[in-house]
């Protein structure tokens, strides 16, 4: 099985139409203006992504490994993720890019909703790092670094003095 390509999701902002760019710059009714050009712009990707999606046939649970729990995780964040980031399913599959999973492509906080739910179910802290190492968002408003520049530090937060560790979507799974 293939993964999602993010290739295209990578040019989404560096492609911004002058109107795009001239609105942005006026507060509040501009940024909504911006924000509906931006959506139409970029529906012809959600709309791919979404074919490719439903083309894809539902992921045996081995595919994200022999380990009980690992399989479960693995289930688990792909439901979350189609919940709150409002994919059209959740066949998901380990080596699919965080660009394009944790897109924001509807509303820009629907990835701070599905780290928070994730966060407050699974009792784990994420922080979503910038290759710069600051913190933020893979929302339409920020730029691609790549497929593993977003980086998810977990640290428990059952457990007290928990080392943190740096971990990327493709990987999540082995730390586990």
């Amino acid at each position: 099985m293939q993964p999602l390509e993010a290739t295209t999701i990578a040019l989404i902002d560096l492609n911004k139409t002058s109107s795009e760019r001239l609105w942005e710059r006026i507060p509040v009714i501009g940024w909504a203006i911006a924000g509906h050009l931006w959506g139409k712009r970029t529906l012809p990707i959600v709309e791919e992504i979404t074919q490719l999606l439903l083309a894809r046939p539902k992921p045996e649970p081995q595919i994200w490994g022999n380990n009980p729990k690992r399989v479960k995780l693995g289930l688990y964040l792909s439901r979350v993720i189609q919940e709150e980031m409002s994919w059209i399913n959740d066949h998901f599959i380990p080596d699919d890019p965080a660009r394009v999973v944790f897109w924001a492509h509807e509303d820009g906080l629907d990835v701070e909703f599905a780290v928070l739910r994730i966060e407050e179910e699974l009792e784990i802290q994420i922080d979503l790092l910038r290759k710069s190492g600051t913190r933020t968002y893979p929302t339409q408003k920020q730029p691609s670094y790549g497929r593993n520049s977003l980086a998810l530090r977990v640290r428990s937060t059952a457990r007290r003095n928990a080392p943190s560790r740096e971990i990327h979507f493709a990987v999540l799974l082995q730390e586990v």
